[in-house]
């Protein structure tokens, strides 16, 4: 399942209501996704293994940004930019934009 919306870049969250409705085009699309969903090996699946699958993936997800922060606060403090306010990142930012700008009206990369 998880396979079916990673590559189809589905997003159960899009609102369709706006969207003009075409028949063709809506069983074209249901039959493509049966396709790939059979080819997955997840076809016969329940509604209660799709929403298992879909809740290990927002777990698994929640995980990877909570060990991504954890590492981001990590380095933050090796480089003593822990504590930084807001207006020193800002200004910090706005430096290295700044130099970017300068490098390559330059002509520098």
């Amino acid at each position: 399942m998880l396979k079916t919306v990673q590559r189809r870049k589905f997003n159960p969250k899009e609102d369709f209501s706006k969207k003009p409705y075409n028949a063709e085009e809506a069983i074209k699309n249901l039959r493509e996704m049966q396709r790939i969903s059979e080819l997955n090996g997840n076809s016969e699946m329940t509604l209660d293994e799709i929403n298992a699958e879909i809740a290990a993936a927002r777990r698994e997800s929640a995980t990877k940004a909570l060990k991504a922060l954890d590492e981001m606060n990590r380095i933050a403090k090796l480089n003593g930019t822990s504590e930084m306010t807001l207006d020193e990142i800002n200004a910090e930012i706005y430096a290295a934009r700044r130099d970017i700008e300068a490098r390559e009206a330059q002509g520098v990369q």
